[in-house]
């Protein structure tokens, strides 16, 4: 599955998660090319990898931090919002702005 991968771009969010990190180690290792999504905390750097601060509540800037990326690992998720309802409006957001977009840019490829 992941030889399929190779010469792509795989955007990752939430990539110094746990899981998003160690995804992350996996991809890089393998020779695929990365486009690492972070709100605050930069990724280790990792030949093959590209760094991007993403505000994901911010469609137009991710939109810009997705062009180029053939897929998407969405992984972020947000837990300090003060309120489960918070918590679970905000997460619910980034995670339709990351579909949107990509089912945009899906329509467009379709073409």
């Amino acid at each position: 599955m992941i030889s399929q991968l190779k010469g792509l771009r795989i955007a990752i969010t939430g990539s110094c998660s746990y899981i998003g990190s160690a995804l992350l180690q996996q991809l890089v290792n393998k020779d695929i090319k990365i486009t690492a999504l972070y709100r605050s905390v930069m990724p280790e750097h990792m030949e093959g990898m590209l760094s991007v601060c993403c505000d994901l509540m911010d469609k137009s800037r991710l939109e810009e931090c997705l062009r180029g990326c053939d897929a998407v690992v969405h992984l972020a998720w947000c837990g300090n919002k003060g309120s489960k309802t918070r918590e679970e409006e905000y997460n619910l957001q980034i995670t339709k702005n990351v579909l949107l977009i990509n089912n945009d840019a899906a329509s467009l490829w379709s073409k």
